[in-house]
């Protein structure tokens, strides 16, 4: 009797399996078709079938989760026991089939967003402004939609569920004892195979096997994001976001903290400290020193509408007048510092790489500015700091964050007097307006300024700012006419780039002397067409404009991100010999590298921090010499915040 119950549910197990194992294969289906025009024109059905099979094989993964679970609550139960728990693998398959077809909604939300499915930038909603996120969503994503299709997909698959499970099972077999114990022995012994085929998605080892490090096997991105199901880009999110947290993949042991520090540095050596390794000594202003700098941090401001190719969409018109006049430079080898608008801020203001410590919330932060920190090296120029953000001062505690790392003011929607334009703030025009007005006095100033209209629910009035619509859908590609997101996205982008030109040209108006950097806080979450290049995806644009500015200042082979920005605004405007401390070198020096969190960028090409994924050769060279960079930053990142003052490990 207990053998057979285990027989029979032992049975009912591996129908789960392989119904989850269908039921994953069709939600990758559905979400290929869905975002189909994300696979571009030269696509083809072999790409599609090698997505779907690489996803089956990762998918045995997130089939075989609930198929364990059952066999240990269920089926080894039942043979304890000596009762059917057919019943409670029912509340199991529901419960899965449940949590998937949720998923799968917010799965098709968070790719439109993000053109990625769930990865560690979902771990920033921790920390968010929890009442505009959850205010966009409710405005902008058909919530109550999306939820309806949830239970109406689990309810539909769990009535196919209860009929798959009725199909009849298997007796156990009568036969001679000899027999029966041959036949126990193969199924005993098949159990942990099957599992261990499961666990390494096809494979028996992991050197065969297919997880989320080695998924990206298509030349499509969608069908790379496609690969991975809802289960395994959750586990991909988790396990990339405590990787770098912990600083596990930093290898943080003597050798290496030493040998990061002396790249850094520039020179060999034993380093007792981080300082020691970040100490710079200016090379002499080259400019006459200006009143007023600004440091404009533009949300969604990305580097791709600033290319010939896209100029038929007017998106940039504004910035790119600017970049083409005397007195103006622009940078195109440029990353932000991670994806998300806190990170761009937080390494501004620190002058530290991203990895994923969130140090807006470190006690560190609060006890005493990091000695790269922008406005304490500023005022030793004598400058006083000022932080205008156009939303609410609660969001990710910047307020907070900036006073505590040496900033002398904070503005935020709350203090000005304009009406904010939806729960993330004020609306660009009138939020530079208020600036104009706050930021020219008498004493030396720089002003952080960080907007917020380019970024979803996209509530800007764009016919009466003056948006030509028609000109922008004639120039758009025929498969994004229809959607009016994308034509709203578009818009708003140009309303962000007119109101900052017109904003610069304003203040050079009344302060010809005047210093500006204007850069993206993170590429757009829309992509101007499917497949788009990593620049094109990651990318934003530096501009730095002033009086005297000459545009052979930078080298042709400058490349750099977030973090160096105040090493160059250093090296531009302080006498020679000034000390200053960064992790960054100025954009004006040659063989530059950008370290962002997941990807490094040089004049000569942009790859990830994570895989070469090129040949050998020249580009293999300068994959390890930007990798070696990426580490280096990062590590002494991570020590600053983690360790403070604490001595480098040395012999």
């Amino acid at each position: 009797m207990r053998w057979q119950l285990f027989f029979h549910s032992l049975q009912q197990d591996m129908k789960l399996f392989v119904f989850m194992c269908i039921f994953f294969s069709i939600l990758r289906g559905a979400f290929i078709w869905l975002y189909r025009v994300d696979l571009g024109v030269n696509w083809s059905w072999a790409d599609v079938g090698a997505a779907l099979y690489y996803g089956f094989r990762i998918s045995l993964k997130s089939a075989g989760v609930i198929a364990a679970l059952s066999f240990f609550l269920c089926t080894l139960s039942a043979a304890i026991s000596k009762r059917n728990t057919d019943r409670f693998r029912n509340w199991l398959a529901v419960s899965y089939l449940g949590i998937l077809s949720l998923l799968f909604q917010i799965r098709l939300v968070y790719y439109k967003e993000f053109h990625s499915v769930f990865n560690q930038f979902m771990f920033n909603a921790l920390y968010d402004d929890h009442d505009a996120i959850l205010w966009t969503i409710l405005q902008q994503y058909q919530v109550g939609t999306r939820l309806l299709a949830a239970v109406a997909m689990t309810i539909g698959m769990y009535w196919l569920w209860k009929r798959w499970l009725q199909a009849k099972t298997l007796a156990w077999p009568k036969s001679p004892l000899h027999w029966q114990v041959v036949r126990k022995l193969v199924i005993i012994l098949f159990i942990p195979l099957f599992m261990i085929f499961n666990r390494f998605g096809g494979s028996f080892s992991y050197a065969n096997s297919i997880h989320w490090e080695n998924s990206a096997m298509s030349r499509l991105d969608l069908l790379n994001e496609a690969i991975l199901d809802d289960v395994q880009a959750l586990y991909r999110a988790y396990s990339t976001y405590y990787r770098l947290q912990e600083g596990a993949q930093l290898q943080l042991d003597q050798d290496n903290m030493q040998q990061y520090a002396a790249l850094i540095a520039g020179r060999q050596g034993r380093f007792s400290g981080v300082e020691d390794a970040l100490r710079k000594e200016a090379s002499g202003a080259r400019l006459k020193k200006p009143k007023h700098i600004y440091i404009i941090l533009a949300e969604s401001y990305a580097a791709w509408p600033l290319e010939e190719k896209y100029a038929a969409l007017h998106l940039a018109d504004g910035m790119k007048e600017i970049a083409a006049r005397p007195g103006a430079v622009q940078v195109k080898n440029f990353l932000p510092n991670a994806d998300g608008s806190i990170q761009a801020v937080t390494g501004l203001v620190t002058g530290l790489a991203e990895v994923n410590l969130h140090v807006n919330y470190k006690m560190s932060a609060y006890q005493k500015p990091f000695v790269t920190a922008l406005a304490p090296q500023m005022k030793r120029l004598g400058y006083k700091s000022y932080f205008w953000y156009g939303g609410f001062s609660s969001w990710e505690k910047v307020k907070d964050f900036s006073l505590a790392q040496g900033f002398d003011g904070f503005y935020s929607a709350a203090d000005l007097k304009a009406e904010a334009g939806n729960a993330w703030g004020v609306n660009d025009k009138e939020f530079f307006a208020e600036i104009l007005q706050g930021s020219l006095g008498e004493e030396p100033s720089m002003h952080l300024i960080f907007t917020t209209s380019n970024h979803p629910p996209f509530t800007v009035n764009l016919k009466q700012e003056g948006l030509d619509e028609e000109r922008l859908l004639a120039a758009m590609p025929p498969a994004q006419r229809q959607d009016a997101e994308r034509v709203r996205q578009n818009g708003h982008f140009w309303y962000a780039d007119k109101v900052m030109a017109k904003f610069i040209a304003a203040v050079q108006e009344k302060d010809p002397e005047s210093l500006f950097i204007i850069m993206g806080d993170h590429s757009t979450r829309f992509l101007a067409e499917p497949n788009a290049a990593l620049w094109e995806r990651t990318a934003v644009p530096l501009f730095i404009v002033g009086k005297g500015i000459e545009k052979d200042w930078l080298p042709a082979t400058a490349a750099g991100s977030h973090i160096s920005v105040m090493p160059t605004l250093i090296e531009l405007i302080a006498p020679k010999d000034f000390i200053y401390y960064s992790l960054a070198s100025s954009l004006t020096k040659e063989n530059g590298i950008g370290v962002s969190r997941d990807y490094w960028i040089t004049s000569n090409g942009i790859g990830s921090n994570q895989s070469p994924a090129i040949a050998d050769g020249q580009e293999r060279q300068e994959w390890e010499r930007a990798k070696a960079t990426v580490d280096a930053t990062q590590a002494l990142s991570w020590w600053q915040v983690m360790k403070g003052e604490q001595t480098l490990p040395m012999n």
